[in-house]
């Protein structure tokens, strides 16, 4: 069997990571660019992740192929706001460069439940689309769980072909089965996207781990020179 790319992703929930303690074998990492919300749903103060300019330098010192992902909130920002807020930081922070990873908005249901049901996300997340190509011509990427591109994002199928999937496993199906060996494993998603998912995020021990897609390489996972549409 072909080992997968292996990767993380982390953010200032960590607190200061030690990257010289990270296993050779994550040779990507994707890292948050703004605080979210704490524990018990009480609001961070919004700003930039209070380790993200220590991650981004300590991931070049350490060789790493790194990437950005933000997670939005559809109950409080327009697909606009979000958008803007994302592209900026990214480009801040040097993470839209050829070789970086393909950037990653993460897409999820918030500890608002009432926000939630006043969401169109389908919606919201074409509107998402529609304004980040507005603001660049590099790709992007969306993580979600495998249901939920379906259940809450309303499919793929109509979605840009500069869109592809990080697809997120890590409750039912975070443990291997089979005695399979874990790279193995985490590619064995069951949910077909008709080819657009590129990452599989399949354990939380204690950082996530990640894995390229059986069959994905370098060239589907990092952004190229070449911008949308050329």
């Amino acid at each position: 069997m072909t080992a997968l790319m292996r990767g993380r992703d982390f953010s200032g929930w960590q607190g200061q990571y030690d990257w010289a303690s990270l296993d050779p074998s994550a040779e990507f990492v994707m890292l948050r660019l703004l605080e979210w919300r704490a524990a018990g749903g009480t609001n961070w103060p919004w700003g930039i992740d209070h380790q993200l300019d220590r991650n981004v330098k300590l991931g070049a010192q350490y060789g790493r192929v790194l990437g950005g992902y933000h997670r939005v909130d559809p109950t409080r920002w327009t697909a606009a706001v979000e958008a803007r807020r994302m592209v900026g930081l990214l480009d801040l922070y040097g993470l839209m460069a050829p070789g970086r990873m393909r950037p990653a908005v993460d897409i999820e249901l918030t500890d608002d439940a009432a926000g939630n049901k006043r969401v169109d996300w389908p919606r919201w997340t074409r509107e998402f689309f529609a304004a980040w190509r507005e603001l660049t011509a590099t790709p992007l990427r969306v993580y979600a769980s495998g249901s939920a591109y379906v259940d809450l994002l309303g499919g793929v199928t109509d979605w840009p072909a500069w869109v592809d999937c990080w697809v997120g496993h890590t409750n039912v199906w975070s443990t291997p089965t089979r005695n399979r060996p874990a790279e193995e494993w985490a590619g064995q998603t069951q949910y077909l996207l008709g080819g657009r998912a590129v990452l599989h995020q399949y354990a939380k021990v204690p950082v996530d781990f990640n894995c390229f897609m059986p069959g994905k390489t370098w060239a589907d996972a990092v952004l190229s020179a070449t911008p949308i549409g050329a």
